[in-house]
C-alpha cells in the first residue's frame, strides 16, 4: 500500500506574517538592522503542523485542513519510501 506524507505550510496571523511583525516594529519606512533580523525570522514558510502520513489504500488520499482567514496554505504531498 502506498503512504503519502502531508506537510503544510501557511501565511495568515500565526504563520510567516511578516507584516504583522513590520507592525510590531512600529511600521517603520526602513527598519534598522535588528528590525531586518526580526522581519526575515517572521516571513518565514515553516511547517504549520506536523507532518502526517496518510495511507492510499485505494491510490487515493484526501486533504482536510482548517485555514484561518484570511490566510493560505501550502500542501505538500509526497511518496512514503519503505525504510525511511
Amino acid at each position: 500500500m502506498r503512504v503519502w506524507r502531508r506537510t503544510v505550510q501557511r501565511v495568515d496571523a500565526a504563520h510567516g506574517n511578516g507584516v504583522a511583525a513590520w507592525r510590531e516594529l512600529g511600521a517603520p519606512a526602513w527598519p534598522d538592522e535588528a528590525g531586518w533580523r526580526a522581519l526575515r525570522a517572521a516571513a518565514t514558510l515553516d511547517p504549520a503542523e506536523p507532518s502526517l502520513d496518510l495511507p492510499a489504500p485505494t491510490g487515493t488520499v484526501e486533504v482536510e485542513l482548517d485555514l484561518p482567514m484570511p490566510g493560505v496554505a501550502l500542501v505538500h504531498l509526497a511518496p512514503v519510501v519503505p525504510g525511511s
